[in-house]
């Protein structure tokens, strides 16, 4: 190994490390690993994405190569095969690359392909969570949340294990990739991670239950051919109980298909205040932003 920055031995420069422990374990090895396949990728002509850092793309005379990184797991996809062909064998010369089959299944996300598109589903992840939460043979529920409940910060009895919250609600997290449905109810529930109450526990076992009577729901991802990008958006309008801030939502579609879902909660809230009336009689207003 190549002596480390700011460690280099005065006398021996150019001299190398012998290690007596493998590499592969130490906390540097993920940084160093990637900046290995980067300076790699970027030798054969990929950039890098400047949405997403671990996205990676090739295009030239009408050839399209993607590639996605998650520490050693890849998933490589391009419009011709030939072009994938080459680039595995580039990265066979310096990495020990094992060549799986088709993507099925990706950090708990399975991928159901059809002559239509692609489904994306967590059907198994939700098995386990739902196992795991002892809710696998729970009443089932048609609705993740009901939409006359409304969730306070300081209106409820004090829930007793907070880590028990904590865990399930970290879990749910991971489902909002492919699960939209569950987004504006995990987003809510997640406000209350620092001191959950018995009512937020109430709605986490609803969601639960919801879970046990949609476990299939599946995102689809059609093949087509147009590519006009449409957004929604949609807000609670200060219907939190605590600061009266707003929830707002959008979703980003290209296609047919979506590409982007974003549950925020606002920062500012707008106040609406009555001055005195003017010299025409009339009143005026302003608003400020807090």
């Amino acid at each position: 190994m190549a002596q480390p920055q700011g460690y280099i031995y005065p006398q021996y420069p150019n001299h190398l490390c012998k290690l007596y422990k493998l590499i592969y374990g130490l906390k540097q090895t993920p940084r160093a690993w990637f900046s290995r396949l980067i300076d790699k990728l970027q030798a054969i002509g990929f950039r890098a994405s400047k949405a997403y850092l671990s996205l990676f793309i090739w295009y030239k005379n009408d050839v399209l190569v993607v590639i996605l990184i998650y520490v050693d797991d890849i998933i490589i996809t391009s419009n011709s095969s030939t072009a994938i062909h080459y680039v595995l064998q580039d990265l066979c010369s310096d990495f020990a690359v094992n060549e799986l089959d088709d993507l099925s299944y990706f950090l708990g996300v399975e991928v159901l392909c059809s002559t239509d598109g692609m489904y994306l589903t967590q059907r198994k992840y939700v098995a386990e969570l739902l196992n795991r939460t002892h809710t696998a043979e729970a009443k089932p529920c048609t609705s993740p949340m009901s939409t006359t409940f409304h969730l306070s910060a300081i209106e409820g009895a004090k829930f007793l294990d907070p880590s028990l919250y904590r865990q399930i609600v970290c879990s749910l997290q991971y489902l909002a990739f492919t699960r939209p449905d569950l987004s504006f109810s995990i987003h809510k529930v997640s406000n209350f991670m620092h001191n959950p109450l018995e009512p937020h526990w109430q709605v986490v076992k609803r969601i639960l239950r919801y879970l046990k009577h949609a476990i299939s729901t599946r995102l689809f991802l059609s093949r087509s051919h147009h590519f006009a990008i449409q957004v929604f958006s949609d807000s609670d309008w200060a219907d939190d109980r605590d600061d009266w801030r707003s929830i707002s939502a959008y979703c980003v579609f290209m296609g047919n298909n979506l590409q982007l879902l974003v549950v925020a909660q606002k920062l500012d809230i707008s106040l609406l205040q009555t001055l005195p009336q003017n010299s025409n009689g009339c009143n005026q207003f302003y608003l400020k932003l807090a």
